[in-house]
């Protein structure tokens, strides 16, 4: 499907940002002066890596499925709200329609999107939807931002394969802020020809945000500007401190999305027992693969299919992570029923074309510098920095130039799904949750990510940048346009 607007011109470019906005605004922008990064600091520095949650939990709290609602006609207010933590523990924070993680908005392939989004915020705000392929009015780009009061419509069809992805905030200089104090949620792209496969589904698939975030002495989420990154104090899924969840002796599917702005997770069972990785960014990958372990970034997703079948009832597992050296936990799987396993993992799951580097018509190298600038330079909204012509097969080199620190970055592209064929220096690895398609990819000190890319869908004015979301803040974006 090919957009039926013209391809956005320079001058066009340039007049959108003079106006502030795109037609389908209503309400006012608060600011220009984002337009170029305005850090507080020039010299950010990270926090050091805080202690978390390790099995000290005496009572866990019970995990919590947002409530999942269509994406036709729906209203969408980013708002104060007061923030359930799990186990009787609230906070002052911000919702999406009163939760976090907002609504699950689910849909099939070729469903029409038509999303209100009402701005209840004492500040300005616009969504992203991070893995969409929609167009560039509808992608969130921080020149569509509104202000308070103000709102935003969303119309555009799903022209894409099944898999999750998720909403999120994108004004510039204060995504961090907005996603930390609570405003995320996931949508999720069905495919009726997949119920084939008899994966795991209702009551055993099981989507799952999994983010810190920092608490202050009196147990209150608190964001703390003027860093390069912003890891937490505590862990949640789902917005539940210490989750507990009973389960079936059968297999689960597990789709999980790091919701972090900093924190990398790499993901175990307590009791070593080996998973099926199915799918991650863009859907299902090619074929299952059994893993012991998964690295996730910020903003990646994985999907996962674990069994309790055998299990003892009364059996406790945990979905752990590490941390320099910790361990902590998500997410308390507790054996409850017998039942006869049901649901399947089929070793093959879909069919991938695959890219070749032979048939890029051109090269592009990235360089990811500190934590504010891009190829030398930070962010400016007045700034397009790159065409990309439509229906191009490109190789794009993606380089962490922080080889003295610790500090990555998980690199995101609007607008497209790509392949990641190489790593270089660092872990010099390609990994088996980076196979398939995927819309970010973590860049860990002196490594150089290769990927393929096609843009094959709309023209317009899209977004590179990293999803260390102080990062983001702080100017390490790009705008390009697909023209």
């Amino acid at each position: 499907m090919s957009s039926d607007r013209r391809p956005t011109t320079r001058r066009d470019f340039l007049r959108a940002t003079a106006a502030a906005g795109g037609a389908l605004t209503l309400g006012s922008l608060p600011f220009l002066a984002g337009c170029e990064n305005t850090s507080p600091s020039s010299t950010p520095i990270d926090f050091p890596d805080p202690l978390l949650d390790v099995s000290s939990a005496s009572t866990r709290a019970p995990l919590r499925m947002p409530a999942t609602v269509a994406p036709t006609g729906l209203t969408l207010t980013a708002a104060p709200a007061t923030l359930d933590l799990g186990g009787g523990a609230t906070s002052p924070g911000y919702g999406f329609n009163g939760g976090w993680p907002g609504p699950i908005i689910r849909a099939n392939v070729g469903d029409a999107v038509s999303v209100q989004l009402q701005n209840g915020l004492p500040e300005g705000t616009i969504v992203h939807w991070h893995g969409l392929v929609v167009p560039h009015l509808a992608d969130g780009h921080p020149m569509q931002e509104v202000g308070p009061g103000g709102a935003y419509s969303y119309h555009f069809p799903l022209v894409q394969r099944a898999g999750m992805h998720w909403y999120h905030p994108h004004p510039h200089q204060r995504t961090g802020r907005q996603v930390h104090q609570g405003l995320a949620g996931l949508f999720i792209i069905d495919d009726p020809a997949d119920a084939a496969l008899q994966l795991p589904s209702g009551p055993y698939e099981l989507p799952l945000v999994i983010r810190d975030g920092r608490l202050d002495a009196t147990g209150q989420l608190e964001y703390l500007d003027g860093t390069s990154g912003h890891p937490g104090n505590a862990v949640f899924c789902n917005g539940v401190r210490d989750a507990t969840v009973n389960v079936d002796t059968t297999r689960y599917r597990l789709r999980i999305l790091n919701a972090c702005n900093t924190r990398v997770f790499t993901l175990r069972l307590s009791n070593g027992a080996s998973m099926s990785l199915i799918g991650n960014d863009g859907g299902l990958l090619a074929n299952r693969i059994t893993v012991s372990s998964v690295t996730v970034g910020p903003a990646e997703r994985v999907d996962l299919v674990v069994s309790f079948a055998g299990r003892p009832v009364g059996t406790k597992i945990m979905l752990t992570s590490t941390s320099g050296g910790t361990t902590f936990n998500l997410l308390e799987f507790v054996v409850t029923r017998v039942v006869s396993p049901s649901g399947q993992v089929p070793a093959v799951l879909s069919s991938i074309p695959r890219y070749q580097r032979a048939d890029a018509v051109r090269t592009r190298s990235f360089s990811f510098d500190g934590a504010m600038r891009i190829n030398g330079v930070p962010y400016s909204m007045s700034r397009l920095d790159f065409q990309v012509p439509l229906g191009d097969l490109e190789l794009w080199r993606l380089t962490n130039a922080n080889t003295n620190t610790g500090v990555n970055h998980p690199v995101h592209v609007h607008e497209a799904h790509f392949q990641v064929i190489s790593r270089t220096g660092g872990r010099n690895s390609v990994f088996p949750w980076e196979g398939g398609w995927k819309d970010t990819v973590l860049l860990e000190p002196r490594e150089t990510v290769e990927i393929l890319i096609k843009f094959e869908q709309y023209r317009g004015l899209y977004l590179l940048h990293c999803h260390r979301l102080e990062h983001e803040d702080m100017g390490m974006m790009s705008n390009f346009e697909v023209v």
